[in-house]
């Protein structure tokens, strides 16, 4: 998200008796989607002196800006019964229309559809943050959740606890089940780690729950530091229904307080009837009151007295209360709110025929009149009132610094508004404050959705919700895990920002990138940062070539075989070269005009793609007959026992300082021969590298092991192939082939190889991400092979978004000048998931360890990547320290 500075009318509450106006005013807000400054534009440069840098956004004269709507109280699973049963009092309406309604959302179907609908709903409405009451079947209470993540909503949902007084098709069996299952749900909300949706203790009313199930909500609501909701003193009946089944308790209200469920976290929805005594207990206790008009009328409940309430210093906010409410909108609770002050109003203060007057209180022997609320003290119930009450007034409300943009643009100039425009006449005289309280009374009493023209829930909500949607968006980071990845997520901003003359290494080829990324402070830390395992490696190219030409081309033994303009390694001559083709390396080099230097970066090019000289006009095809020549050329120095086995065991070394495990090498296991010419089949190749991973693992104990996979070579025959798995039975059969990625899906495979196309397939990817097939992504191999120049347009970017599970691998790094797999995760990292920070990383490490937890010690394998881990992250955390160390950050 981009930082955006708002510039127009702001509308907010600061207090209830406090309406501040900006008639040219400014809100700024971050990248983060938090409010960095507010007030006049003529002081903007003095409140946001780095104002220049944000995207501006110029409100039209018709519009202003005002803080998102808050329900403090709505019930979800009634919506599709606004409208019915509302001639009935409270408990008759819930025995005939709620309880039978509810009992349907057992059906996780008929739930989708209707949660989609009331959080849709609810949000045109202009309702950015809700406190919803669910049902009492934990499953679909997760859907409910998961659709607020989708679309961005903030709030809170409750599993509804009831144990009793409920009609058999729709109570828990006992309270035992009850915690059980709230337990569940809270665990699964949490397990989010989400800022956006949290859940809250419900039980549904005192009448539904006994002592003991009031008891264990409580101690849910301690243990897990939640909010709690239920009603209170709605109905006169359910006022006596409480006091027959709590004889004990001083009043309704204490029943709440003596079992421990009023706490400054909580809200209680109506407050209707609340007696004096029990106001004490609530301002004390911090606990706030959901009023809900439009459900108190329609019930028949009463009229509740919000000033009594706000002088009571008891916090208020209001609630829709669908379905007993009429209407999903805050907007049209207002009004309700405002009618039943005036009703009363009319009844303190006026004679009314044929019912009386209700006398004013008479407190400290003076008379006190009794004056409604207005429409600005509504509008501060409807935001900062409903923050408050919800306990949230330091995250949302008004636009207060630092709390999170969630803001309506209003515009005026549409219907229902618009067509009621005063004439110039009566406006040209009035003030700038004047004009805009008019637009803003319009919208209160007459304005509806379609005045809200802009949803401007902070755009942190969608970023939010689409990372935690994406892959590692619901990874658990530790507090130090936390703090380093703040800290990462910085460095990953500064390395990415665009500066002119200055190019983007992720954006660049991996030829011309190469030396800016070993410059990088990211990619110093992803070296430091354990990988987990690497499971697609092709091991005759694992190895870096400058390796094998300061080591292996300097031995006696080595030769070079030159044949039709082709260069091939060997030690001994082979059939297709001639031994007047073959020469003694070292005898070469002393002959080389340019000296040694020079002949090793010729000899070098012929492993090395990168090195090798390159035409524009090249296609993929003849990228891949260069690739193939550098297997080619490999494969006679690979055929020598001592070169076999010198070059593996560098091999293990190279990625094993770059902090990977375990390793899966696609072998072919050729023949091998010795100095004295003895020879070595296939089994016994096996068994070979099977002794030089023990012996390395002996010596680095972190390592944890190598698995080999027989690779068919393109050009290997079905004969060859069935012949050589007759010799190693015991060895995984293993065959790229993207065209066959249906077959591959439908036969339950584990893994597949790149995945590259994969995403040109809508049924198939959606396959691979509900059966969780792990992609083996490797994208410099993808890229030097001519499939993409560009890393940011991999589809890697698209599979991360999605969840589709992907381990990182680096195919053949020795032939295009890599070492080990940081490379890759660098592009991973900054190309391929630019906002994406620790959890993403931690991830796909922790899906490659899944991958192989089967095969190696799973609690040895663990600890080493935890303790790895912890390391980097320290290094992330401390970056002066690991400077001292020689680690750049």
């Amino acid at each position: 998200m981009k930082q955006q500075l708002f510039v127009g009318k702001i509308v907010h509450s600061k207090s209830v008796d406090e309406l501040q106006l900006f008639c040219d005013g400014f809100v700024a807000v971050s990248s983060e989607g938090k409010i960095d400054a507010v007030g006049e534009l003529s002081q903007l440069k003095v409140l946001l002196p780095s104002a220049d840098q944000y995207e501006r956004v110029q409100l039209a004269s018709t519009q202003f800006l005002l803080p998102g709507l808050i329900d403090a109280h709505i019930h979800a699973p009634q919506v599709p019964n606004i409208g019915l049963g509302l001639d009935k009092p409270l408990l008759e309406w819930l025995d005939s229309y709620t309880f039978p309604l509810e009992s349907n959302y057992r059906d996780p179907e008929f739930a989708a559809r209707v949660y989609k609908y009331v959080v849709n709903t609810t949000i045109a409405n202009g309702t950015t943050t809700a406190c919803y009451f669910a049902s009492i079947f934990t499953e679909t209470n997760k859907i409910l959740v998961d659709e607020m993540l989708r679309q961005g909503q903030r709030g809170f949902v409750g599993k509804v606890s009831s144990n009793r007084m409920c009609p058999k098709f729709y109570v828990e069996c006992d309270t035992e089940t009850s915690v059980k299952d709230n337990v569940d749900f809270i665990r699964y909300v949490l397990d989010k780690k989400s800022d956006l949706v949290q859940p809250i203790v419900t039980p549904r009313f005192a009448i539904t729950c006994d002592d003991g199930l009031l008891r264990e909500l409580a101690g849910l609501a301690r243990t897990y530091n939640l909010h709690i909701q239920t009603h209170v003193s709605e109905n006169l009946g359910e006022i006596a229904t409480v006091k027959e089944q709590f004889p004990q308790a001083p009043h309704y209200t204490g029943v709440y307080d003596e079992v421990g469920l009023l706490t400054n976290r909580t809200v209680l929805a109506h407050g209707v009837h609340l007696e004096e005594d029990e106001l004490l207990v609530l301002a004390e206790r911090g606990t706030s009151i959901a009023h809900c008009p439009s459900s108190n009328t329609n019930l028949g409940s009463g009229f509740c007295d919000v000033r009594r309430l706000l002088k009571a210093n008891v916090k208020v906010g209001l609630g829709t209360d669908v379905s007993g409410g009429s209407e999903a909108s805050i907007l049209a609770a207002m009004r309700s709110a405002l009618a039943v002050s005036q009703h009363l109003n009319f009844m303190k203060t006026q004679n009314v025929l044929g019912t009386g007057r209700v006398e004013p209180s008479d407190e400290g022997g003076k008379q006190q009149s009794y004056i409604p609320l207005t429409y600005k003290q509504a509008l501060f119930l409807a935001t900062l009132g409903g923050a408050q009450a919800l306990a949230m007034d330091d995250k949302v409300g008004n636009f207060a610094v630092g709390k999170h943009f969630d803001a309506l643009v209003i515009d005026t100039e549409l219907a229902p508004i618009g067509g009621d425009r005063l004439p110039e006449a009566l406006t040209k005289e009035k003030s700038n404050e004047q004009l805009l309280l008019e637009q803003v009374q319009k919208f209160v009493y007459v304005g509806d959705d379609r005045n809200i023209v802009k949803y401007e829930q902070m755009r942190e909500a969608i970023v939010k919700a689409e990372h935690q949607y994406g892959l590692g968006g619901k990874v658990f980071l530790s507090p130090e895990e936390q703090h380093a990845d703040r800290v990462l997520v910085e460095m990953k901003k500064r390395e990415l920002q665009s500066v002119p003359g200055v190019q983007i290494p992720s954006a660049m080829h991996f030829y011309e990138a190469k030396s800016l990324i070993e410059a990088s402070a990211i990619f110093r830390v992803l070296k430091t940062m354990p990988k987990g395992a690497v499971l697609h490696l092709h091991n005759s190219a694992a190895v870096s070539s400058s390796w094998v030409i300061q080591n292996l081309t300097y031995r006696a033994e080595a030769k070079l075989c030159t044949q039709d303009g082709r260069h091939y390694f060997t030690v001994r001559p082979q059939p297709f070269c001639p031994v007047n083709q073959t020469r003694s390396i070292n005898e070469m080099r002393k002959e080389w005009a340019d000296g040694p230097g020079s002949f090793d970066r010729w000899l070098e090019a012929i492993i090395n793609l990168k090195l090798k000289p390159r035409k524009p006009s090249a296609t993929v095809d003849d990228i891949w007959k260069e690739f193939e020549s550098c297997f080619d050329a490999m494969k006679g120095f690979l055929q020598y026992k001592p070169f076999f086995e010198a070059y593996h065991r560098r091999l293990f070394q190279e990625f094993h300082r770059d902090n990977v495990c375990y390793l899966e090498l696609r072998v072919s296991l050729p023949k091998l021969f010795d100095a004295d010419g003895k020879e070595y089949g296939p089994v016994e190749v096996g068994y070979m590298l099977y002794r030089l991973v023990t012996e390395f693992r002996q010596q680095n104990p972190s390592f944890h092991g190598v698995k080999l996979i027989l690779a068919k070579h393109r050009n290997m025959t079905d004969d060859e192939l069935a012949t050589a798995l007759k010799l190693y039975e015991n060895l995984s059969y293993y065959t790229e082939a993207d065209e066959n990625l249906v077959d591959a899906i439908l036969l339950d495979t584990r893994r597949i190889g790149h995945g590259y196309s994969l995403y040109k397939h809508p049924i198939l990817w959606h396959a691979v991400r509900r059966k969780q097939i792990v992609l083996e992504v490797c994208p410099i191999s993808n890229q030097v092979l001519g499939l993409v120049h560009d890393l940011r347009n991999h589809p890697g970017s698209f599979y991360a978004t999605q969840n589709i599970p992907m381990v990182i691998a680096s195919d053949d790094p020795g032939f295009w000048d890599a070492v080990g797999v940081s490379y890759d995760f660098y592009y991973v990292f900054m190309a391929m998931a630019p906002s994406a920070g620790l959890g993403f990383l931690k991830q796909l490490v922790w899906d490659s360890i899944n991958e192989v937890s089967e095969v190696v010690e799973d609690r040895w394998l663990k600890s080493a990547a935890r303790a790895r881990q912890s390391r980097a992250a320290k290094e992330v955390k401390e970056p002066n320290r690991a400077r001292k160390e020689g680690v750049r950050v």
